[in-house]
Parts: structure tokens; sequence; C-alpha cells
């Protein structure tokens, strides 16, 4: 009886304590709101310092590596200020695993101007530098390092080959990650934290000012060929997965590198077409870029794919022959003269040109196959074009025109339309192919066929210029 007696006083007195320790119903989750650290007061060096630094160094000792100075602690200033310290806004994140030991940092969250990757031997970094956080960096006794993927002797971070600014701690000849002991002493996250608003860019306009930075790239899909793969869970995907996207406007590509750490590497790429935003950066080597995501949430590739319609590139050309690839209609309306098939360097092309044909006027049409115009919405085409020896455009010349009652034979007897192109002119570099543009067809129906006709003379110098065809494609948007 006494010991259930004092059972029953212990039972009361736990839980009156338990009921002290929340006073008023407050019942609030401890507060983990960032303070701002006492070492923002010394955040005066300006963010290009990093690179800087070392262009400096490249300059004065034509070495790629460099270190801040750090101050000395005396006996009468044990803990001298710091003299280097720069401020800027975290862009990536390990929180799914693409990221391992680094963080990505750049200038602003808004527009940025430069980035670089700081290597710290820690994981979880996205629990205390997760994106959008300002951050405090220390640069004393770190180093920074530079490689654009040339040859040793020829990286230079000023010969305008976009490369990679690295900054960390020095081991032996190369820059490594900083210690864990010294991460809290170098690295402070702000009580600030900020939308990050990734930059709008063409794949084709990346430079070396986007290295290391939020990038977003629009109306993009992957490669049909990549369609049925994973991020980085295939069988021959050692390290990284490498995955190409396209813009569909340019055609322009790069690669997706997803880590096999990744938390989503088995899930299979997005089929759809869309917009995708990354930390835009270059491969292990440095020698291309590659966009990495923090999660595939990123991607968002729900639009109708653009895959052409139809596309010709003429690679199965035979050198300078009459062309004769299967569905495309050859015809010579006047004069003896076709298209013929042409390849230089690797590439195939239709060409067709008047030079010492002995006829006063040539003229050639080359038609391509019936394209079904009901099987989808939105189609436009777009192709590119050169010209050589070309000196009177106004009578050398080269038109586009589509047809919808074309029977696959008669030329003479279609209805033919001209389109308005981008094409070469007298005063076009020779040999060199021009986009067309976008050349909108949504509003034909039926059976559509696209034609090329040119106009020269094998009789009249100033009318025997060559007019060339590449890359016919027509897609949907």
């Amino acid at each position: 009886m006494k010991n259930n007696k004092l059972n029953i006083i212990a039972l009361l007195t736990l839980f009156l304590g338990l009921v002290s320790c929340v006073e008023d119903n407050d019942f609030n989750l401890p507060n983990t709101e960032v303070n701002e650290p006492s070492i923002a007061q010394f955040a005066k060096t300006p963010f290009s310092a990093v690179k800087d630094g070392l262009i400096q160094e490249f300059k004065n000792n034509n070495k790629l590596v460099y270190t801040f100075p750090a101050p000395e602690a005396t006996a009468t200033n044990p803990t001298p200020d710091p003299l280097a310290v720069i401020e800027g806004y975290v862009v990536s994140s390990d929180a799914a695993g693409n990221f391992y030991k680094k963080i990505v940092v750049q200038d602003a969250a808004e527009n940025p101007t430069a980035g670089f990757e700081l290597l710290l031997d820690n994981t979880s970094l996205s629990q205390s530098y997760e994106p959008g956080r300002k951050v405090y960096i220390v640069l004393d006794g770190l180093t920074v390092t530079y490689d654009d993927g040339e040859r040793t002797s020829d990286i230079d971070p000023e010969n305008g080959v976009p490369g990679k600014y690295t900054l960390g701690q020095l081991v032996g000849d190369r820059v490594d990650e900083v210690v864990t002991p010294r991460v809290s002493r170098h690295v402070f996250a702000s009580s600030t934290k900020m939308e990050l608003v990734p930059t709008v860019i063409k794949i084709e306009d990346f430079t070396g000012a986007n290295v290391n930075t939020y990038v977003k790239v629009e109306g993009a899909q992957f490669d049909t060929s990549e369609l049925p793969n994973t991020f980085s869970g295939e069988p021959d995907d050692s390290f990284d997965g490498l995955r190409t996207f396209r813009e569909c406007a340019s055609g322009s590509g790069i690669d997706l590198q997803t880590s096999t750490f990744a938390s989503f590497k088995t899930n299979q790429v997005p089929q759809g077409r869309g917009d995708i935003t990354f930390v835009l950066t270059k491969d292990f080597r440095a020698e291309n870029f590659v966009a990495i995501v923090n999660t595939p949430a990123a991607i968002s590739f729900n639009e109708q794919r653009c895959d052409p319609v139809y596309e010709e590139d003429f690679q199965s050309a035979t050198d300078n022959t009459d062309l004769d690839i299967t569905g495309w209609v050859n015809f010579a309306e006047e004069g003896g003269e076709l298209w013929t098939e042409q390849e230089f360097r690797g590439n195939g092309y239709a060409e067709f040109s008047g030079f010492r044909t002995g006829d006063d006027s040539n003229i050639g049409w080359l038609i391509s196959p019936g394209i079904d115009m009901d099987a989808q919405t939105d189609e436009f085409l777009t192709f590119k074009a050169a010209q050589h020896h070309v000196s009177d455009s106004d009578n050398n010349t080269l038109e586009v025109l589509v047809s919808t009652d074309f029977d696959g034979t008669n030329v003479a007897t279609a209805t033919w339309t001209k389109v308005n192109a981008n094409l070469p002119t007298k005063d076009s570099r020779w040999y060199a192919f021009e986009d067309s543009g976008e050349i909108d067809l949504s509003s034909y129906t039926g059976t559509l066929y696209i034609a090329f006709k040119s106009v020269a003379s094998g009789t009249n110098s100033a009318l025997d210029g060559s007019y060339m065809i590449d890359d016919v494609k027509v897609s949907v948007k």
C-alpha cells in the first residue's frame, strides 16, 4: 500500500512539472530565426575580388591559384578584424543530393554578373545555406582557382573562353574543400533570404559571366533519344548522367548533368516541352557548359513537344550529283539544270547553280514530300540557306513557295503561294548558312508541299550564282 502511494505521488509530481514548463498554453515551436551575424559589419569587399585576385596573380606570376592574405594575431590583438569579407546569394541546394560538399554563390539575387563555387567539407549544407540565403564569406586564407577546359598551358582567365572560378582551401598545389572546423569561420548565413530571379537566357548566348549563376531556358525539351532514360539511373551512368535538352526555336542544346547520388536519379526525364531553371556551370574538366538542377521541380516540361513534323538534313547527299532523295521532286522548268546534292566537310546540302550550263535561263524547283497538316496544329517552317557568287540577287533569285493542290508530279498546274523568309542576298557572306526564321504554316490544312525555286543563267555571268538549302524542318510551337 505504501508503494502504491509513493507511485501516485511520483506521477502527480511529474505531471505538475511538465505542465509548469509550458506557460499560458504556449505550445509554439522554438524560435529558429537566423540572426544577422556580427561579421556583416566587415562585408565591404566587392564580390569581384574573387575573380580579380586570381587575374592579378595570373598577370603577375602566371599562376592559376591565389590565396587571400589573412591577418596575424598578436598578443595585444588575438582576434584581429578580417581583411576581406564579401556577400552573395546561394543558388545551389544539396537537399536532393545533386550537389555535394559545395555551395554555388552569385553576387545578386536578380541580374547577377558573376558566381563561383565554394568547396566545403560538410554535407546537408542546404539546412544552413539554402537557395536565396544571403551569406557572408571571409576570404582571408581561402584560395581561388580557375579552369576553362583548355590545356594547362593555355588556360587564361582573359582568353575569352568561358571558365569557372572555384574557392576553397589550398591542399598541396590544388584547391580542395574547406575542412569542417574552418567552415564556421569562413561562411556565415545572413538573416536575409531573397527570392531568386533566374536570368532568362538563350543557350547560344551563354558566356563566362553566366557560369555558376542561376539561369532559365524557355521553350526547351529533351532530345527524343533521351525520352526512355532516367535522369542518371542507367547502367552506364558511373558518376553523373548527361541528358541533352534543346531550345525548340534555335535547336541549341546543352547537357543536364545529374549525380548518380541524387534522390531523383531513377525518375524518367520529363517527356514534354517547357522551361527549365538551373545552375549553369562547366563539367568536371571545365570543357563544356552543363546544367544542374536543384530538384526535378525546376523542370516544367508540361507543354506539347516541338518535335519536327517533317525534317530533311540532306546528310545522305552524294557530292555533286543530281538530287535524288525519296519523296522529293527535282524539276527543271527551264534549261536542263537540276538541284544537286553537295557535301562539304561532312555536311550535306542541296544546291542550284546556273554556272556554265550553257542555258540562257535556268529555273529549278526542289519540292518536299507532302506533309499532313491535319495531324497537329501550330506548324511552322524553318530551314537554312546560303549563297555564293550571286552578284545580282534581284534576277538570280531564290523563292520559297507552298501548295496544297500539287499532285506530286505536275508543278505547272499547281497553285503556289510565296512565303516570306530570311534569304541570302548578294551581300551575304559566301557559303555562310543563315536561319530562315520561323515561317507560320498554321493556316494550312490537308497535304502541304514546300518548294524551293531558283532562277539563274548559264550564259550571263551576273546570273550564274548558286543557292544552297539545308536543314528543312516543319515543327509545332
